[in-house]
């Protein structure tokens, strides 16, 4: 009881209470009380989902909706949307922001930041949703579904229904020091809150079982395993801040870039310096390399200055240098710029919102054919909240 009573109040208040009260303003424009997801809530536009539609909405943080906010409606006619006619915006709100069809699939196809366990684009979460119901992960005994409750807790919690005996629950997973979304490996990683207050210690116990083998199986629509699914679930339906302090931004994925997963974070706020951020594997982090914007060389001091988990220093081989060279230089998929250039657009759109924009769009990528020659200590490690 001790345990559960520590994760039930360690709570993120402040932030997901700022976003469950943007969703009840778009509520409020749209006039409707049913589910709305939330999709994207950090960038220049808020992405949310609602009877199938995105809406699209430029509201002012943390303040929320002007009466001078633009707010869309966009509707997917084709199933992966490529051109303007593939899809269909509609004006709710005429505000001063204007929002482009170019903005809207650049947007779709990026990588999702619903959480960073989940590689997966928008547009991926995005069908997931559409097809969810409350039965998606019932077993013959038990419904695992997903609700807003205010519950707010940091800790991974979902809710669940003992269909025998008509009982409620609720599951939360201890992080176990990390802020990262961990797939729980023991029963002892598992605590139930018996809400209904009438099962006993072995009814709880099956309940954890039944859901540690249900975790396991595959969602196919995100390629993922059906706990990471859940936590996508949760943090549409009831979002909290998974990274304390950082704006952290996926840009391109390992199935993209091949050979790393690359971000992007706000580090000017310690050094004025910006910089991108290989990781090996973002289930599994075990090295990092924080790689200069303006010089061919590395960030040698930690990532994060309130770090908990420590990545081992990624000093990267002359073929991967290649390799990264190589791709920053290909086209974007999706838009009209190179991998380089694009991977600046997403650093200035996300470091906006504190900083002034810091790198010119038309700035030449260095030679980091240089990072190779580069003096660094192969032992140090990168301290981090969460990547």
């Amino acid at each position: 009881m001790k345990r559960l009573n520590k994760i039930k109040n360690n709570k993120d208040i402040w932030y997901a209470k700022q976003v469950t009260s943007w969703i009840e303003q778009i509520k409020a424009v749209l006039k409707t009380d049913a589910t709305i997801y939330t999709l994207d809530s950090w960038g220049k536009w808020n992405y949310f989902l609602y009877n199938n539609k995105i809406i699209v909405a430029n509201i002012l943080y943390p303040d929320g909706l002007e009466d001078n906010s633009s707010i869309f409606s966009v509707t997917m006619l084709k199933e992966i949307p490529k051109t303007k006619n593939d899809i269909s915006i509609d004006i709710i709100r005429n505000g001063k922001q204007k929002y482009t069809v170019k903005e809207f699939l650049n947007w779709l196809s990026s990588p999702s930041q619903i959480t960073e366990t989940v590689d997966a684009t928008y547009l991926d979460v995005v069908k997931f949703l559409k097809n969810y119901t409350i039965e998606k992960f019932r077993t013959e005994r038990y419904l695992f579904y997903v609700k807003c409750d205010m519950d707010y807790s940091w800790a991974f919690n979902i809710n669940v229904k003992d269909l025998k005996f008509n009982a409620d629950l609720k599951i939360y997973v201890e992080l176990g020091g990390s802020l990262a979304t961990i797939l729980p490996q023991k029963i002892k990683d598992i605590i139930v809150d018996d809400l209904s207050g009438k099962l006993s210690r072995y009814r709880i116990m099956q309940c954890k079982k039944a859901f540690m083998h249900l975790i396991k199986q595959n969602c196919v629509e995100l390629q993922t395993n059906i706990f990471y699914a859940l936590e996508v679930l949760k943090q549409t339906m009831q979002p909290i801040e998974q990274d304390w302090g950082m704006f952290i931004c996926p840009v391109f994925n390992k199935k993209t870039a091949k050979f790393a997963e690359i971000f992007v974070d706000d580090f000017p706020v310690f050094d004025g310096k910006p910089y991108f951020v290989l990781v090996d594997n973002i289930k599994n982090i075990t090295k990092a390399a924080a790689i200069d914007f303006i010089k061919p060389k590395y960030k040698t001091t930690g990532i994060y200055k309130n770090g908990h988990n420590k990545y081992n220093f990624w000093k990267l081989s002359e073929k991967e240098i290649k390799k990264l060279v190589f791709f920053l230089q290909l086209p974007h998929q999706n838009s009209e710029y190179t991998n380089w250039q694009y991977l600046i657009k997403r650093y200035n759109d996300n470091t906006g919102k504190i900083y002034e924009k810091v790198l010119s769009d038309n700035m030449k990528m260095p030679d980091y054919s240089r990072l190779y020659k580069t003096n660094t200590n192969k032992n140090k490690k990168y301290t981090a909240i969460h990547l």
